[in-house]
């Protein structure tokens, strides 16, 4: 007897393009281009999470043998969201799912396939056996900075199915979501090598035309702005959490030939998360210029085989820009060292957070400029540079968001120092360098 899987499940035509670009495409004669990573981004009721369910069933059915994974943002999301989709999809296609471990969150079908539970607030409980697919619900949730994903990424290897993942979720503002499916960045900041691999649907609130006229426009006269654009149009907006809005809007180069009134760097050390170095300027009216900015991962402070490291960049921005002083993340004094070992002049930075964001929002106001073409790294993230929230969602306007802030920590360093900011010297320790 052949089961039928998701019975009443008739795809909205956002719903169909995001399978349709996978392996099991629904519509005849067309040809899935196998996609190897999706998003269907949508706004509240345009049926995420039937999609999600639904692709996994289609594939758990067509592969049989396989594994995959249903992930959610946390344990009490799963339950409450795709869990309940999947027992609802499961009880139609009866006699496909054979059982459940409720203990070890674990599924199986009757043709062999099978299908694991978990929640992305611990991402490395996410490492395990080879997968084949998995299905990522409320994504744009998660504040990790993409962790989670690129574990799931890694996990999907099993090579005797198909491979892939997906995601459907509302945005939540452009972070990492946005970076890998929208602007086709990694997490760096650069263009994605693998671009083509990741395909991005959207669907707007009165796209699903299952939901009643009435109650659509109950949710357009009330949700209004930003956050209508994003909760009902599945928009990535910049959003109210944002902590300098519009910050790098203004784009203007420095004037040529200007004589700087001071000219400073912000750095913010780093290795697996980028470091950086943002270059700023400052006129003799007062008026701020971010000028240049390194953004790398893994690169030495100091290296003897070639490699370029931080004080080699750090010489060359010097000489591009006159830069005075190198205001440095104080967590690392000994990479200070190393910069005043180099005969560069490098001082702890003074990092008290909220009053370095006080002084960036004035230089803001005064009108605080961005080279056009020499920061694109420091304006993404600046986009995404969010307060954190509450348990309750609420924001809470007193700690950024520890995502997208590598450029911004940096940005704070510099424009704090130049404009009079705190700031410990750090003595270099005695060596044949200082005597």
């Amino acid at each position: 007897m052949r089961i039928r899987i998701t019975p009443d499940y008739y795809p909205l035509p956002s719903q169909r393009a995001f399978h349709d670009a996978g392996p099991l495409p629904i519509t005849p004669n067309i040809a899935g281009s196998h996609v190897r990573y999706r998003a269907y981004v949508g706004g509240i009721g345009s049926g995420k999470s039937k999609a999600n369910v639904a692709e996994a069933l289609r594939w758990a059915a067509t592969f049989p043998g396989c594994s995959g994974i249903f992930v959610s943002p946390t344990l009490q999301q799963l339950k409450k969201s795709i869990l309940v989709e999947f027992r609802e999809e499961c009880r139609k296609a009866n006699g496909f799912l054979i059982s459940f471990n409720k203990s070890d969150w674990y599924a199986e079908f009757v043709n062999g396939s099978t299908v694991w539970f978990g929640y992305a607030e611990e991402p490395d409980s996410l490492r395990g056996p080879n997968l084949s697919w998995f299905g990522f619900d409320e994504a744009g949730q998660v504040r990790d900075d993409g962790e989670a994903f690129q574990v799931l990424q890694g996990r999907v290897r099993d090579p005797r199915f198909p491979q892939g993942g997906w995601i459907t979720t509302t945005p939540r503002g452009r972070n990492w979501l946005w970076r890998f499916f929208d602007a086709k960045q990694d997490p760096d900041g650069k263009p994605l090598e693998d671009a083509a691999e990741y395909h991005l649907t959207r669907c707007r609130t009165e796209d699903n035309y299952n939901l009643g006229a009435d109650y659509v426009r109950s949710l357009r006269g009330s949700y209004v702005g930003q956050f209508a654009k994003q909760e009902l149009d599945g928009e990535f907006v910049t959003f109210e959490g944002v902590i300098w809005p519009g910050i790098a809007d203004v784009l203007e180069r420095w004037p040529e030939g200007e004589k700087a009134r001071r000219c400073g760097a912000g750095v913010d050390w780093g290795w697996t998360n980028p470091g950086v170095i943002v270059v700023c300027k400052q006129n003799n009216a007062g008026k701020l210029y971010v000028v240049d900015e390194d953004y790398a991962t893994e690169r030495p402070v100091v290296a003897n085989d070639g490699i370029e490291d931080w004080v080699t960049v750090a010489k060359r921005l010097q000489q591009a820009h006159g830069i005075e002083i190198f205001y440095c993340d104080p967590s690392e004094p000994e990479n200070i060292r190393s910069f005043q070992r180099a005969g560069l002049h490098a001082v702890a930075a003074d990092n008290a957070v909220i009053p370095g964001i006080s002084a960036v929002a004035a230089a803001q106001s005064a009108g605080l400029a961005f080279d056009p073409d020499k920061c694109p790294n420091l304006r993404k993230e600046l986009e995404a540079y969010c307060w954190k929230r509450g348990r309750d969602g609420k924001i809470r306007n007193d700690e950024p968001e520890k995502s997208a802030d590598h450029g911004p920590d940096a940005l704070r360093y510099g424009i704090v120092g130049m404009t009079g900011g705190k700031r410990d010297p750090i003595k270099p320790q005695t060596s044949i360098f200082y005597r």
